[in-house]
């Protein structure tokens, strides 16, 4: 006897739905391998500043504690990064975590990034929402509040 499985369905639930808020002269840019991604538009010759929101999916028992983890040994394994700032909050009304550093990239010099990681059940399932925000130091002194607001606007729903 066959049977069948579907997605999405009980066994398989659809993504966590998933939206930000963007300050005027931000836009929404459909971007490979994100689920959501905001740019501010500049001069073509520099660092675009962005926020992309990407998703994984885990079993049920993965926990914030796992993602938090997996992003402080990311930042840690970044030659020269400099952690600004870390701590635990609550992202879109779920336990999170957001971590704040900067190194240096060859073709743009100092980037500041922004991580922020929500876990979200899901079902039987666990989604993974990691939101990226990214700029250059120059371009953060005077735009790193938009970069943060778009990131606390995150809402998340199943």
């Amino acid at each position: 006897m066959t049977s069948r499985i579907s997605y999405p369905g009980p066994q398989f639930p659809a993504p966590v739905a998933l939206s930000l808020d963007l300050p005027e002269g931000w836009v929404g840019n459909p971007t490979s391998g994100t689920v959501l991604a905001a740019f501010k538009p500049g001069s073509s010759n520099e660092f675009t500043p962005n926020v992309v929101v990407t998703t994984s999916r885990f079993g049920a028992d993965y926990r914030v504690e796992s993602a938090v983890e997996a992003v402080q040994q990311s930042v840690n394994e970044i030659p020269g990064a400099v952690v600004l700032g870390s701590e635990a909050l609550d992202i879109a009304g779920f336990p999170g975590f957001r971590i704040e550093f900067s190194f240096t990239d060859p073709r743009v010099g100092t980037l500041v990034q922004a991580v922020r990681v929500v876990v979200v059940a899901n079902g039987g399932v666990s989604d993974l929402v990691t939101v990226t925000g990214s700029a250059t130091a120059t371009q953060a002194k005077t735009m790193w509040s938009e970069v943060q607001a778009v990131q606390q606007s995150l809402t998340a729903s199943v």
